[in-house]
């Protein structure tokens, strides 16, 4: 075999080696921005889903934050659902997943103003630790109140020994950083 084939070959395999797939990017919540938090809140008697959606994109657009949220049904059961995004230059990073994975590390701390706007209210997910992440829950409504507000609070690396009851609010000395506080405007009938 000629040099010349025998250098085509090689040049041919390492090019072949090194257009191999490239792994997708690994999203660290850490190196993050948070720029949209949607709560879906699913009725279990299979009424229509309610969203409550917060949007702030002031670090990439200087707009100011958005954020919308839908009358819930008094006297009604629903599944929540928390779902975190960062959006930059036309690109979207869902990090739901990074913060369940990563959940020891995290926690998002729910309140409620008055403080019994549901009848019940209850983390549905924990970290390998037993301790809540708070990515899911499942709250009662009241025909009590008619207004309210609900204030999410994602933080990390939270002391989660504290013993937090789902809508006290964040409790003192729990340590940790902020990553996304928003207050939403409910209205139950």
């Amino acid at each position: 075999m000629k040099f010349s084939t025998v250098l085509f070959l090689s040049f041919i395999t390492l090019l072949s080696i090194g257009c191999g797939k490239e792994d997708a990017p690994t999203v660290d919540v850490r190196d993050e921005i948070i720029t949209n938090l949607s709560l879906t809140f699913t009725p279990t008697d299979g009424s229509s889903v309610i969203i409550f959606a917060f949007e702030d994109l002031g670090n990439t657009s200087g707009l100011p934050p958005t954020q919308s949220s839908e009358p819930l049904a008094a006297n009604t059961t629903y599944e929540i659902k928390a779902e975190f995004l960062t959006r930059a230059n036309n690109a979207t990073k869902i990090l739901t997943g990074k913060i369940r994975d990563a959940g020891d590390a995290y926690q998002v701390f729910m309140s409620l103003s008055p403080d019994n706007v549901f009848q019940t209210f209850e983390y549905t997910d924990m970290d390998a630790n037993a301790q809540p992440i708070g990515l899911t829950s499942e709250a009662t409504t009241s025909e009590r109140f008619t207004t309210g507000s609900l204030r999410i609070t994602l933080i990390e690396n939270p002391d989660k020994s504290l013993g937090y009851t789902i809508g006290d609010g964040v409790p003192s000395g729990v340590g940790g950083s902020v990553e996304l506080d928003v207050t939403f405007d409910m209205i139950i009938q």
